[in-house]
């Protein structure tokens, strides 16, 4: 478990926030303790984030948008001064039921495909790190799994046709993975 503290103005902090939402959606958050401070006359949120670097599974639904102060949650509106997504503690964990849904892509796929779909899974790691995004929104294991399906180099026409991937993530994301391709 590692600490990093985040400092951020109450008025004019929008860079600091964005990093500090960078940072949150590219690791995987533990804990999240907020306070807010007064000193010489401006106030800032100072966030202490316990984290690891284990890959991060980015799930909409355990995040709220909001922000916290000394009365609790304030969700997020048009006319709050920022936003923060921070974990709900109601949900940190996924349900058994949400575990035992999960599909083992070692077993659904062959020795082969499962390799690819390995180094797949690393570019689209290195990929949403670099670009500091969830790694879902590149391509979910899915799209993934059915590339890793596709035993010859992958084309731009190939990814066009797997369910789930438009032309707007093939004209952002195809070229890490066609790269791979043609570097071996």
């Amino acid at each position: 478990m590692q600490l990093k503290i985040f400092t951020i103005p109450i008025t004019h902090g929008d860079e600091v926030e964005e990093e500090f939402n960078r940072f949150l959606r590219s690791h995987k958050i533990l804990e999240v303790d907020q306070q807010i401070v007064v000193l010489d006359r401006s106030a800032y949120w100072t966030f202490a984030v316990s984290y690891t670097d284990d890959e991060v599974v980015w799930d909409q639904t355990r995040f709220r948008v909001g922000i916290y102060s000394c009365v609790g949650f304030v969700p997020y509106t048009q006319t709050s001064p920022f936003r923060v997504y921070l974990p709900t503690a109601a949900n940190k964990s996924p349900s058994a039921a949400e575990k035992s849904a999960r599909v083992d892509y070692k077993k659904v796929l062959d020795a082969a495909s499962f390799e690819r779909f390995n180094t797949y899974r690393n570019i689209r790691k290195k990929v949403a790190q670099a670009e500091g995004i969830p790694v879902y929104t590149i391509f979910t294991n899915h799209e993934l799994a059915e590339m890793a399906k596709i035993s010859r180099p992958i084309t731009l026409d190939d990814l066009k046709k797997i369910p789930g991937i438009g032309h707007r993530k093939v004209e952002k994301y195809a070229s890490y993975f066609t790269e791979h391709e043609t570097s071996k």
